[in-house]
């Protein structure tokens, strides 16, 4: 049994018997230097969680959150994978954190009885990981913002859950580029809004997947002097993925707050599905 409880952006926390998982947590303040923020925003804050273990997918401040990372016990176990340049270690280590582990690729690491973690490198030339979690038999492939690898599925089992990214907006392109007009992004986005949801659907076949849970896309620009951009970026919503991957695989439509239970198929939901409409359609911040 697993329960996955989505608190953020790309923060899972995954709860097995007694052990829970915390990954990616960006809970406490803005990343990206105070341009991006989470939306929705986190119903939990880092003093309400006690979690066995952290890990931490890659160094981006949206999964390697600073802010919210010094808010833990220094003693708490932090993986990682072992990036050649070391920069979480000796981050995490500058800021106290001892109990500083980083992974190899490719090794598989037990977490506890029952649970077990592989990180994979994706194939783009990123400082990036994909997680593999083996719960008791229970699949779950965490791609995040890695992208497809197709070298790696010889070695992976059949994935029972799938965890990716589902809208654009991470870029400045085409926004930001003098040469493009807007009809030439709108179409751009369109292209990127459609290709996102292809390749999630595209990565849980090739791996075989029976759910897909996505995420790693809940943020806005936050920053004053990028409020144009965040109104004319053209995002999916979670509403759209379950729509066009209807028929095909069970979407886990978890917003930040929510859970699903892996073993009941029970889902806890805090928001109503005018709320959820309401989400999904803002395309302001409050």
């Amino acid at each position: 049994m697993a329960n996955i409880k989505l608190h953020s952006h790309a923060c899972l926390e995954i709860v097995h018997d007694d052990f829970s998982l915390l990954i990616d947590p960006w809970l406490s303040g803005p990343a990206f230097l105070g341009s991006w923020i989470q939306f929705p925003e986190a119903k939990i804050t880092p003093e309400e969680l006690s979690p066995s273990a952290i890990l931490i997918s890659h160094e981006h401040s949206d999964h390697f959150h600073i802010p919210t990372l010094e808010k833990f016990a220094r003693d708490i176990p932090i993986y990682f994978p072992a990036f050649p340049n070391r920069r979480i270690e000796t981050k995490l280590k500058s800021l106290g954190f001892e109990n500083a582990h980083p992974l190899q690729f490719g090794d598989t690491f037990s977490f506890c009885t029952n649970i077990e973690a592989t990180c994979y490198e994706p194939i783009s030339i990123w400082n990036d990981s994909i997680l593999h979690l083996n719960i008791d038999g229970f699949h779950i492939l965490n791609t995040n913002d890695a992208g497809v690898n197709h070298n790696i599925k010889k070695y992976l089992p059949k994935i029972n859950l799938l965890c990716q990214q589902f809208s654009p907006g991470a870029s400045g392109y085409p926004l930001c580029w003098q040469n493009i007009s807007k009809e030439e992004s709108t179409k751009i986005y369109s292209q990127f809004k459609t290709g996102i949801i292809n390749m999630l659907g595209y990565t849980a076949k090739l791996y075989g997947a029976d759910f897909v849970l996505p995420f790693a896309s809940y943020f806005r620009l936050h920053h004053p002097d990028h409020q144009h951009y965040d109104k004319a970026i053209s995002r999916n919503t979670i509403i759209d993925v379950a729509r066009e991957l209807a028929g095909s695989f069970k979407v886990i439509d978890l917003l930040p707050g929510e859970s699903w239970n892996s073993t009941t198929d029970n889902f806890f939901r805090i928001y109503s599905k005018q709320e959820r409409i309401r989400l999904c359609q803002a395309t302001e911040i409050d």
